[in-house]
């Protein structure tokens, strides 16, 4: 089972409920991805069968790799004369 303990973890904080808790709370259950309904690896096998469709979108300024939160984009590098490198995020 995998969970992060680098995120969020200050700011969740059980609902307040009228019905009292079963468990007390240092007995709660943790948080996890697989308790959200995310199966980390049914995600690593996804990336591994669309890797090679994403590699296949490659162009010049632009990296075709997966996996990280965003990318750059060098308009230079694409034959753009003296254009910017546009930075993209997709984490959310």
């Amino acid at each position: 089972m995998h969970y992060r303990h680098d995120i969020a973890h200050r700011a969740l904080r059980p609902a307040k409920s009228p019905i009292p808790q079963q468990k007390p709370k240092q007995q709660q259950d943790p948080l996890t991805y697989a308790s959200a309904g995310v199966s980390i690896p049914t995600g690593n096998a996804f990336v591994s069968t669309i890797s090679s469709l994403v590699a296949s979108t490659a162009r010049p300024g632009a990296s075709a790799l997966i996996g990280g939160f965003g990318g750059t984009l060098d308009l230079s590098a694409a034959g753009y004369t003296g254009a910017p490198t546009l930075l993209l995020g997709t984490d959310g």
